[in-house]
Formats: structure tokens, C-alpha cells, sequence
């Protein structure tokens, strides 16, 4: 019989406006008499919202709930007032989609981002049942009582599963309320999986330290979207990019520049002039938000051709980035920033301009250069800094450049 995952989601809401095809009922087969016990003992149902109606659940999605009582009554106000968000359990920003999909979205065939790691699509328990609960409401926050009362909801519908992405800052007591919620679920037979949380690569920075949980960090895996970029002179440099193939520069090598002070070597907004940067390629350090995103759309916005983003990560982990801005770039090691600006530096004098391309690679499997598994570089990292004898994170699982549900 397949378990109902229930899927808690703190940072953000879970479901969607259009489904995700992961989210789907197509790939699942009418209920057999054995899966039948499901829907007898599912006491949970589907909310409807303004943008939500009760026609988006389905066999796959068969609960929707939202809750923000406790975040209104502690606002003074209600949670859809600036019309950014809705009194409904609709993912208006796509992480809890994410999210769910990950953990239990339906397969899909054919899947991919743009041309990158096309093929099949799965959450970790394909054939489960999900039910949403949505308790985190945008720039406002949430409540721990909406929260509560979540949990309470989803015993009363009959949830086996509770994966929960929300962070308790690893500085929570063993008797607080949230401590009392997780070890009550766990009283009641109800399996309860939570991130270790994005504050690595520190020690004792793992959250969500309660011994009755399994507290999963975030590992690479041996999937790369490659791309190299290859000096005037010969040197080819590794990098990873998520930009598309039809955006590849034809081996044609253009100059390559970097700015002369720490705003344009960021590549900030409005830092760069069109002058010096029109039909180059640009090199740009890595942000303290590490939005790449943003800053090629300086570069392409003063008539840059390409950009290049150092970034102060080992090769290892290197992320690409999440946007796919319309000008080729890759992102480098930080272990390769000399390699690069010294030989601008000795080139740029010259009547020969320094130059390079991007050799854009598509999706690499196995690659030697970035070994895998390994700990991400932003994952939280233990020992238990409340209980060091208690070991956290528990387990680490595939959590760098994952594909899977988008909402809309």
C-alpha cells in the first residue's frame, strides 16, 4: 500500500495554480482494493481558494489545506492585504512545489531544464499520495501556532509521512513546542524527515537537532552542467553553467575584461559602461547573494557578449545558477582567478587584446573533475552543538543542482 506523504512546508506554500506534471494523477493507476484503506482511513480534503479550486487535487494530490490564523491574529491584518498572496494553500512562490515534487512527485518522462538533464523525473516515493499543508505566507512569515496546528490537522487526516522543510535555528530546547510537536508524531507511528538546514559550510550549524527526527543534509552528486572556458592563449578552465545550448559562441573568441574597481568587478548594477564593455566578455566576482543571474543582466545590458563569474567555492562545489539569462557565461573555482586576471593583466596592453570563448558542454555525467558524492559547501554541518552525543545530520542526500516540480 502506498504511504500519504504529508509535506509540511515552512519556508514556503506548496501548491500551485497550474500543477506541476509531477503533481499529476496520469501515472497513477486507479486504486487497487489494498489501496483502497487509503481513502477509507483519509480523513483530510481540499481547501478552495480564490486561486485554488478543489479540481486541482486529484489521486495523486488528495489534500490541500492553508493556515494562517495565528499569523493574522499576530499581524493585526490579513495575509493576502498587499495582493501578493492568497488565503488559499496556493505555492505562489515555487520552492514548496519544489519540494514536494522532490519527494514524491509522480514520474515523468522526458523531463529537463531547457536541454540539461533531460530524462526521467521522480520524487524519492514516485508512488505516494501527497497531501499539502501551507503555513508560511511570503514576506510575512508564518507562525509557530499555524504551524502547530498543521501538524495536529495532519494527524486528524491520517498522514504516514511528514517530510517538513522549516528551520528551528538548531537552538531549540527538547521541550519546546516544536520539539513536543515532532516527538508527539512520532508517538503516533508518523515518520517525520527535515532539512539540516543552508548555514554551512561552519561547524555546529546544523539545525533541527531532536533525536526523533531524521535530519537530512544536502551532497553532490556526479551530474554536472559543464561548461569550459578557454583563454586566447590556450588554457582551458572548467567551470559549470546552466545556460542553453543554442547560446554556445561558435569558438569565437571575443576580449575579455575586468573591471577597475569592486563595483564593476561585482558586476553591480549600474557599475558597468557600455563603452568599455560592448561586445566583450566580462569578468564579474562572485556577490555575497551569489546571484549570478543579476549580474549578467548588467553585463548584457551594456552590450556584453559573455560573462565569466569567479566564485570563492572549491571546483567541488560549485553551483550553477538558478536563471537563464540570454548571454553565454560559466562559473569558475576561485582556484582559477590568477590563471584568468594574470593573463588579462599581461595582455591587456598589447595590440592584441586578451580574448576567450565559452565551450558550453550540456550535461556531463561521471566527471573527474567534480567528485561526488560530497558534502555541499552550503549545507549545515554538525557536531550537535545542543547534544553532541547525538549525531546530526543524520543522513546527507542529493541536494546541488536537483530538477524537479516548478510551479506555474
Amino acid at each position: 500500500m502506498s504511504p500519504i506523504v504529508f509535506h509540511l512546508l515552512f519556508v514556503f506554500s506548496v501548491l500551485l495554480v497550474i500543477p506541476s506534471y509531477s503533481l499529476l494523477q496520469e501515472n497513477l493507476t486507479p486504486a487497487s482494493s489494498e489501496q483502497l484503506k487509503i481513502f477509507i482511513v483519509w480523513k483530510g480534503t481540499c481547501e478552495e481558494g480564490t486561486d485554488f479550486p478543489k479540481t486541482l487535487c486529484n489521486r495523486k494530490l488528495i489534500g490541500a489545506r492553508a493556515f494562517y490564523k495565528g499569523l493574522e491574529d499576530h499581524l493585526k491584518h490579513r495575509v493576502d492585504q498587499n495582493g501578493t498572496e492568497t488565503r488559499s494553500p496556493s505555492d505562489t512562490n515555487g520552492h514548496g512545489t519544489h519540494c514536494a515534487g522532490t519527494a514524491a512527485g509522480s514520474s515523468v518522462n522526458k523531463a529537463g531544464s531547457h536541454d540539461y538533464a533531460v530524462g526521467e523525473a521522480k520524487g524519492m516515493a514516485g508512488r505516494a499520495r501527497i497531501a499539502s499543508y501551507k503555513i508560511y505566507w511570503g514576506e510575512l512569515g508564518g507562525d509557530l501556532s499555524d504551524l502547530l496546528a498543521a501538524g495536529n490537522q495532519a494527524v486528524e487526516d491520517g498522514v504516514d509521512v511528514m517530510s517538513m522543510s522549516v528551520a528551528d535555528g538548531g537552538n531549540k530546547e527538547l521541550r519546546d513546542a516544536f520539539a513536543q510537536l515532532t516527538f508527539g508524531l512520532m508517538q503516533q507511528g508518523i515518520f517525520v524527515s527535515m532539512s539540516g538546514g543552508n548555514e554551512g559550510p561552519g561547524p555546529k550549524t546544523c539545525e533541527n537537532l531532536t533525536p526523533w527526527i531524521m535530519t537530512v543534509g544536502a551532497s553532490t552528486m556526479d551530474r554536472e552542467l559543464r561548461a569550459d572556458l578557454v583563454l586566447g592563449d590556450g588554457q582551458v578552465i572548467p567551470g559549470t553553467s546552466p545556460f542553453l545550448d543554442n547560446a554556445e559562441m561558435n569558438d569565437s573568441y571575443s576580449e575579455i575584461i575586468y573591471g577597475d574597481n569592486s563595483d564593476s568587478q561585482s558586476c553591480l548594477e549600474g557599475s558597468l559602461s557600455s563603452g568599455e564593455v560592448s561586445g566583450k566578455i566580462v569578468v564579474c566576482d562572485c556577490t555575497d547573494s551569489d546571484k549570478a543571474g543579476y549580474q549578467v543582466i548588467e553585463v548584457e545590458s551594456a552590450g556584453g557578449v559573455g560573462m565569466i563569474v569567479i566564485c570563492n567555492k572549491p571546483a567541488k562545489q560549485l553551483r550553477t545558477s538558478d536563471v537563464f539569462p540570454s548571454v553565454p557565461a560559466v562559473e569558475v573555482s576561485d582556484t582559477h582567478r590568477s590563471k584568468i586576471l594574470d593573463y588579462i593583466k599581461r595582455n591587456r596592453v598589447k595590440v592584441e587584446k586578451p580574448t576567450a570563448t565559452i565551450n558550453l558542454l550540456g550535461t556531463v555525467i561521471g566527471s573527474s573533475l567534480f567528485p561526488a558524492p560530497k558534502v555541499a559547501e552550503f549545507s549545515s554541518r554538525g557536531p550537535n552543538k545542543i547534544t553532541p552525543e547525538i549525531l546530526k545530520p543524520d543522513i546527507i542526500a542529493p541536494g546541488v543542482n536537483i530538477l524537479a516540480a516548478k510551479a506555474g
